[in-house]
C-alpha cells in the first residue's frame, strides 16, 4: 500500500499536503483483498512514511461531560497515584489524536464474532490498575521541529546487523532518497520553507540486495525482507488464507523458529487474524509478537510490533516484516486505567474515537474488545478497542461488518483533550453484566 493510500485510508492528511507517496511499499500479494480495516501496527508505520507527508487534522479539544483538563487534577486522584507509585502523580497529557474524516473507516468483515479474536494479551475481565504512556518518539512534528528515529548511518548499521543475524552478507547499500531523487524533490519544492525541504529530503530507507532477497530498514528501524523467489514451506504447514486458527498458529511459530529466533524474539505469541472480501474470500494474517516482559511490554508489541509473514496464493513465503515499538519514546509515567466496565459506559455515551460513519447501533451489538496501544501525534497511549456489529451493513452472504471504536484507557482527569461525545442523544443502554 502506498503512503498516499495508507493515509487516505484512515484520513490523517489532506490531499494538498501529500507531496508524493512513491517510496517502496511493503510487498503486495499476487491478489489483494478489499478490506476496510487497518492493522494497528500500520498506525506506527505512519510515523515512518517520512519524508513524504505532513500530518494534519483537527484535534479533539472539548472535554466530554464530567471530564477535566490539566488544571483539574483533583487532590484525590493525585493522592491515589502517590499512594500507588510512591511518588508524585504524573502530569496530564494530550492524546494528540487527529479528527475523523478521510476515505472509508476501520471495519472488519467476518461471519461470526469469534473470528475477531487476534490473541491480545489482555482479555475482558483482566484487571489492570495502571499502564505507562509514552511520548511519540517518531512523529514528524514534535514541539514544532522535525524528529526522525534513525539517520542514514544508523539505518545502514541496523540493516547490516539484522542481515548478519539472518545469515545474509551485505555489500552495497542504497540510501533513499538517492541524489537524483533529491534533485527532483528540490525542483518540486522551489520556494518551500526549510522544514518542508528537510522533511522531504531526509533519508528514510536503507536497502540492499542479498543473495536472492532484498532487505530494507526504514527510519523507524523496521526491517522488511522480500524474496526474489517465493519459498515453499515443508509439508504439514498450512500457509494459506483458508488455514484455521490452530493451523495458522502452528505455521506462524514454525516461521518464527526460522526467522524470528535469529532476530531475537525469545517468547513468541501468535497474533492471528482472519477477515474476508465482500464476496466471502478469506484473508489470513500470520504473525507473532514478543511475549516477554510486563503486560505493557506485551501490549506494545501486540499493537505496534512483531513479525508478520506474507504468503502468496500458493501458500509460499515471499517476505516478512519485523516491526518494533519504536514509536514509543520517552515514558511520561504510569497512569491509572479505567475499568473495562467504565470504558463500556464511556462508549455508550459516545466518548470515543472512531472513523465509523454509520449510526451507532447500540451496546447490544458489542462483539469484542481489546486493550491496545495507539499512536497519536503527541503520545503513544493505551485504549480500549471495541468492535461493534453494524447491522445496517450485513451482506446477503452472511458477512457482518464490525466497526472499531476507541475509548482512552487512562482516567480522563489526566487527559487534556479527551474526545467529546460522538452522539448527543440518550446513551445506549448497557448489556446485562
Amino acid at each position: 500500500m502506498s503512503g498516499e493510500k495508507l493515509l487516505r485510508a484512515i484520513g490523517l492528511v489532506e490531499d494538498d499536503l501529500i507531496l508524493e507517496a512513491d517510496q517502496t511499499p511493503a510487498p503486495r500479494k499476487e491478489k489483494t483483498t478489499l478490506r476496510r480495516w487497518l492493522p494497528l501496527a500500520a498506525c506506527a508505520a505512519l510515523a515512518c512514511l517520512l519524508p513524504l507527508l505532513l500530518r494534519a487534522g483537527d484535534r479533539y479539544a472539548s472535554a466530554a461531560p464530567g471530564t477535566a483538563g490539566a488544571e483539574a487534577l483533583d487532590e484525590t486522584a493525585q493522592q491515589n497515584m502517590q499512594d500507588a507509585g510512591g511518588g508524585a502523580a504524573p502530569q496530564a497529557f494530550a492524546l494528540g489524536e487527529s479528527g475523523g474524516g478521510g476515505f472509508g473507516f476501520e471495519g472488519l468483515l467476518e461471519f461470526a464474532p469469534s473470528e475477531l479474536e487476534r490473541g491480545c494479551p489482555w482479555q475482558p475481565g483482566d484487571a489492570v490498575d495502571s499502564l505507562p504512556v509514552y511520548k511519540n518518539g517518531s512523529t514528524l512534528y514534535l514541539s514544532g521541529a522535525a524528529r526522525f528515529t534513525l539517520d542514514a548511518q544508523q539505518m545502514e548499521a541496523r540493516l547490516r546487523e539484522l542481515a548478519a543475524k539472518l545469515g545474509y552478507a551485505v555489500e552495497e547499500v542504497e540510501i533513499s532518497p538517492t541524489e537524483s531523487e533529491i534533485a527532483e524533490i528540490w525542483e518540486k519544492l522551489q520556494g518551500a520553507d526549510s522544514l518542508t525541504v528537510e522533511l522531504n529530503t531526509r533519508p528514510y530507507r536503507a536497502a540492499a540486495e542479498c543473495g536472492g532477497a532484498v532487505l530494507a530498514v526504514d527510519a523507524g528501524g523496521d526491517l522488511t525482507v522480500e524474496f526474489r523467489e517465493p519459498i515453499a514451506l515443508p509439508a504439514g504447514y498450512d500457509f494459506t488464507a483458508d488455514a484455521g486458527a490452530a493451523e495458522a498458529g502452528r505455521t506462524a511459530l514454525y516461521l518464527w523458529s526460522v526467522y524470528g529466533e535469529p532476530l531475537g524474539l525469545s517468547q513468541p505469541m501468535p497474533r492471528l487474524f482472519q477477515d474476508y472480501t465482500y464476496e466471502g474470500e478469506a484473508h489470513r494474517e500470520f504473525a507473532v509478537f514478543e511475549g516477554s516482559g510486563t503486560l505493557a511490554d506485551q501490549l506494545l508489541q501486540f499493537s505496534l510490533g512483531g513479525l508478520t509473514f506474507w504468503n502468496d496464493e500458493q501458500g509460499r513465503l515471499y517476505g516478512f516484516r519485523l516491526s518494533g515499538a519504536g514509536a514509543a519514546g520517552e515514558k511520561l509515567g504510569d497512569y491509572p486505567v479505567v475499568s473495562y466496565k467504565d470504558a463500556q459506559t464511556l462508549l455508550a455515551q459516545g466518548v470515543c474515537l472512531t472513523s465509523v460513519t454509520e449510526a451507532f447501533p447500540g451496546m447490544e451489538y458489542l462483539a469484542a474488545a481489546e486493550l491496545v496501544y495507539r499512536v497519536g501525534s503527541d503520545t503513544v497511549a493505551p485504549y480500549y478497542r471495541f468492535l461493534v456489529e453494524l447491522p445496517s451493513l450485513e451482506r446477503e452472504n452472511g458477512l457482518k461488518t464490525y466497526g472499531a471504536y476507541y475509548v482512552p484507557a487512562v482516567e480522563s482527569a489526566y487527559i487534556t483533550d479527551m474526545p467529546s461525545a460522538q452522539w448527543q442523544d440518550a446513551a445506549p443502554s448497557l448489556p446485562p453484566q
